[in-house]
């Protein structure tokens, strides 16, 4: 069973007290419903293609998984690569995890010893679940919630990392949203994120890919119909891509006529049947995101300069666009109330 102790209104400074199937705030009437185990503080709002994905395919880049990936450590050096320290120094830290989606990541920090609060705005918790189940992970060492990165349910200034992976360019507001993990991060704690990177592929073609018109297109469809819309292009277009998968010239071309997120050769899968599985996945997923914000380095390094308290912090290019990581201070002087 997960650690249910965790979960706080800030608004109304006290715990949630777990009763039966719901979370409760008994003075001020205020009832969290609990669904397959997880608290529910949101609905899936404008995510809900997220928690189709991942309980589609909610193995997908999961390390030590019974897949194509079960060798690749994906999860693992994505997250390394952005950290300030070995991923093995993490045992007993307090994480605080926004946007797991089907836990990939949080596999790894648990794995590696620490303590994780996890939480997801779509229903792709529910694959998240069975993969800790599945890995005997489901425990005291993990709180897991269906919640919003600008209403977080979590008790402020309270954990040593924050770790934001894959998702600030999906919300609303990144800036915003930055601002709002911060406020979680402890004195002497370090908040971690990444975003997409603004490069010339970003704009619309002939310069930049088809893929960012193409999303336009399948948005304005009804939502059932978004899969099978993405799904014939990946079908017509995938066997053009493998078949000039070794020019780097006819990729270029193509990412300016194709929408098809094509990763060969640098994902590492064994053959063309799981890169044909992983385009269908990644395209109908970038395809369907409401929010797809691109930054430079520079725009994210602005954003942490101005946070308050800050101590040391860096940006730079690598993963998905740009990492970064940035510590507060350890001494914060509070003003008198």
């Amino acid at each position: 069973m997960i650690n249910y102790e965790v979960f706080f209104d800030s608004k109304n400074n006290n715990h949630y007290v777990k009763n039966k199937n719901r979370l409760l705030q008994k003075n001020h009437n205020i009832e969290v419903p609990i669904v397959n185990d997880i608290p529910r503080f949101s609905d899936s709002d404008y995510a809900g293609n997220f928690g189709d994905q991942w309980n589609d395919s909610p193995e997908d880049q999961f390390d030590e998984s019974e897949n194509e990936y079960k060798k690749l450590d994906r999860s693992f050096t994505t997250l390394q690569e952005v950290f300030p320290i070995d991923l093995a120094k993490i045992k007993n830290c307090s994480v605080l995890e926004a946007g797991s989606g089907n836990g990939r990541f949080t596999y790894v920090m648990l794995k590696n010893g620490a303590k994780v609060d996890s939480f997801d705005i779509s229903h792709a918790v529910d694959a998240h679940k069975k993969n800790m189940i599945k890995r005997k992970l489901w425990n005291k060492n993990l709180s897991l919630a269906q919640a919003n990165i600008l209403n977080m349910p979590y008790k402020k200034m309270n954990y040593d990392f924050v770790v934001c992976m894959h998702v600030l360019q999906h919300t609303p507001s990144p800036e915003k949203s930055i601002e709002k993990l911060w406020e979680m991060v402890k004195p002497g704690g370090c908040l971690v994120i990444d975003h997409y990177r603004f490069i010339l592929k970003s704009l619309y073609p002939p310069i930049g890919g088809f893929g960012n018109l193409f999303r336009h297109i399948t948005l304005f469809l009804p939502y059932k119909w978004q899969k099978p819309f993405s799904d014939s292009f990946v079908k017509f277009w995938f066997p053009i891509h493998w078949y000039f998968k070794d020019s780097k010239i006819m990729q270029q071309i193509l990412l300016r006529m194709s929408p098809v997120r094509f990763y060969y050769p640098w994902l590492g899968l064994p053959d063309k049947d799981t890169y044909f599985r992983k385009a269908l996945l990644d395209t109908h997923d970038g395809s369907t995101d409401v929010y797809h914000h691109t930054r430079t380095v520079k725009q994210i390094d602005r954003v942490l300069a101005e946070l308050s308290d800050i101590s040391d912090y860096k940006v730079f290019k690598g993963g998905n666009g740009v990492l970064a990581w940035a510590y507060k201070k350890k001494n914060i002087h509070f003003p008198p109330r």
